[in-house]
């Protein structure tokens, strides 16, 4: 389903939670980009494959289907974040001013 939504559009976006309290709102990375859908053996991913840079997320098997494909997103330059960068205890006192973001050269 995915892989058919960004051939159609290759418009995307992500979200990306990232956990360093186990207390408080939980932080994100997001950005919007350009999706593209790539085969296992096409050379950028192959070379990846062989730095072994992909191991974590290739450590259960993907591989091995042969219809398996990576999405590779090309990130837009606006990256926006919640409360990395934060101090905790001002994110404690006030949630809502936990956002930045950043423009990318």
């Amino acid at each position: 389903m995915k892989v058919r939504n960004i051939r159609d559009n290759d418009r995307v976006a992500l979200c990306i939670p990232v956990r360093r309290y186990p207390v408080g709102p939980p932080f994100a990375v997001q950005f919007q980009g350009r999706g593209e859908v790539l085969r296992i053996d096409d050379p950028e991913i192959a070379g990846l494959l062989r730095a072994g840079r992909l191991k974590r997320i290739t450590a259960h098997g993907e591989l091995e289907d042969p219809a398996s494909r990576i999405l590779k997103v090309t990130p837009g330059p606006r990256v926006a974040t919640y409360g990395l960068g934060v101090p905790l205890h001002e994110l404690l006192r006030d949630p809502t001013q936990g956002s930045r973001s950043v423009r990318m050269a």
